[in-house]
């Protein structure tokens, strides 16, 4: 059973973090979005099947600080939280308080 799911708690291998993943999107077999913009009309390989992520910052809130509570986006991302197109991996921290883990639950 894979903890890529909407409410788990995951923290980066780059050491950003907290985070709710609120949607998950995919599969999908695309390429980076680097290689899609510099390559930009050229026909591009496909890359192992992945998933992108719509998440929200569950860490500590300052008031006044210029740290930033949007969305952020992790992608590229395999079931197992390993990173298709770099070394990236993410850490499951479980769940967010009041989630169920419905697997997949917000694949879109």
């Amino acid at each position: 059973m894979s903890s890529l799911c909407v409410g788990a708690l995951v923290r980066t291998s780059y050491g950003t973090g907290p985070y709710r993943i609120t949607e998950v999107h995919g599969p999908c077999a695309c390429a980076h979005i680097l290689t899609q913009i510099n390559h930009m009309g050229e026909d591009l390989p496909e890359f192992e099947e992945h998933f992108h992520l719509t998440c929200t910052w569950e860490g500590a809130k300052f008031p006044g600080s210029n740290h930033r509570y949007d969305n952020s986006y992790l992608n590229g991302y395999r079931e197992d939280g390993t990173n298709v197109w770099s070394d990236d991996v993410l850490f499951f921290e479980g769940m967010a308080q009041g989630v169920t883990g419905d697997l997949f639950g917000g694949v879109k």
